[in-house]
């Protein structure tokens, strides 16, 4: 199972200018834009990750990475493959299934004791997030690859807001 790190805007109504973002991301190296392609890791992504175990394959002096963009007109959640046990919000049932409680309708409700809310106040534990806007990198190995200090800085001065990160399985 392959798994990435999505970068989000921290407020999920954040509504993102993607061809002044992507400008910025470009002219720092941190992705490439071809015509009519989706994007691809630029030269300085290295300086922009830092990886804490097993580097990604490095060939010729590129990484040998995914980029994805992905773009919605409502928030929307993306995420649940948690590596930590999850857990239901007052009663701590166990989540068994966190990525199918995010198709579902923004409530949740605990099937061992009936619990319910909402899925904004679940503690998600990097594992999940809601947004407009999603910057995947993939192929990574869940804690092992983390945004430097200075990607979170670009993402920010270029949108205009703070921006967060989680791991789950790779849509790339």
């Amino acid at each position: 199972m392959s798994h990435s790190l999505y970068l989000h805007p921290a407020d999920p109504q954040a509504e993102i200018d993607v061809d002044r973002l992507t400008g910025r991301l470009q002219t720092a190296g941190f992705l490439e834009l071809k015509d009519h392609a989706p994007a691809c890791p630029g030269p300085r992504l290295m300086e922009y990750i830092t990886y804490l175990g097993c580097s990604p394959a490095l060939s010729s002096g590129g990484v040998e990475a995914g980029l994805g963009l992905h773009r919605f007109d409502e928030p929307r959640w993306l995420g649940g493959d948690a590596f930590d046990r999850l857990r239901f919000p007052g009663c701590g049932h166990g989540i068994t299934d966190g990525a199918a409680l995010l198709q579902g309708s923004g409530e949740w409700r605990c099937p061992d004791c009936g619990n319910s809310g909402r899925l904004e106040d679940i503690a998600w534990r990097r594992s999940a997030a809601q947004a407009r806007l999603f910057i995947e990198i993939a192929p990574v190995f869940p804690r092992e690859a983390v945004p430097a200090d200075a990607l979170l800085q670009l993402l920010g001065n270029a949108s205009g807001t703070d921006w967060r990160w989680f791991y789950s399985r790779s849509r790339l």
